[in-house]
Parts: structure tokens; sequence; C-alpha cells
């Protein structure tokens, strides 16, 4: 009696950890299909736009008013231990930079809140 019970808690636990990992397999893929589009942050005096694809490239086109600034360029894109990581090869130093955002999905997929200790919250809205 005592092997039987061993061995259906053995089964249970295989079977349970190989669920889980199904689970978060297909949570990585669902938060890329979701990021993919075009999403956009407006405030008062400037505009950020960005393209996610599905290739993990992005585009990014950034306008301030006062005073006048304009940024756009191309990077790359991860989902690493929880962070949307973004790369772009055009960083203040010549060389790469890296930004990690803790990141959620809300409003049906149509809000995404990036957030960093640095910068604190950013709210995007899916526009297409």
């Amino acid at each position: 009696m005592r092997i039987k019970t061993i061995s259906i808690i053995l089964t249970l636990s295989t079977l349970i950890i190989l669920l889980v990992g199904c689970i978060k397999d297909n949570a990585g893929s669902s938060d890329l299909e979701n990021l993919v589009g075009t999403w956009q942050i407006t405030n008062e005096n400037e505009e950020y736009t960005f393209d996610f694809y599905e290739n993990k490239s992005f585009y990014s086109y950034y306008i301030q008013t006062e005073p006048e600034d304009i940024h756009k360029g191309w990077g790359t894109f991860e989902f690493d231990n929880s962070k949307l990581c973004m790369y772009t090869p055009h960083g203040a130093s010549g060389g790469e930079e890296t930004y990690c955002y803790t990141y959620v999905f809300s409003e049906n997929n149509e809000k995404l809140t990036l957030s960093t200790t640095e910068i604190g919250e950013m709210v995007l809205i899916k526009i297409s």
C-alpha cells in the first residue's frame, strides 16, 4: 500500500511540473502576441510611439514640442524574467543601451504599463 501511495504522489508531482512548464511557455508567446502593434504615450508636450514586430524588433519615435526635439530609431526586445527588455544600438555613449521594464497588460490588452524604479511608470495605449 505504501509503495502504491508513493507511486501516485510521484506521478501527480511529475504531471503538475509538466503542466506548469506548459503554462509558462504559453504565457511568453501570449505576451509577444499582445505586444505586437503600435503603442503610444501622449503627454502635454511630448509623444512617444513604439511599433513592436513579431521578429522582436521595434521602431521608436519621440517628439517633444518644447524645447523641440525628435528621436527615432530601431531596436530589439525580449522578455526576460517577467521583464520587457529593450535594446537600442544608438546609446548616448555610442554603444547599445538596455532598458528593462516590469510590464502589465490591462484593459483587454489595449493598455500596457511599463515601470522601473528609475523612471516610475509609463502607460502606453495600443493604437493599432
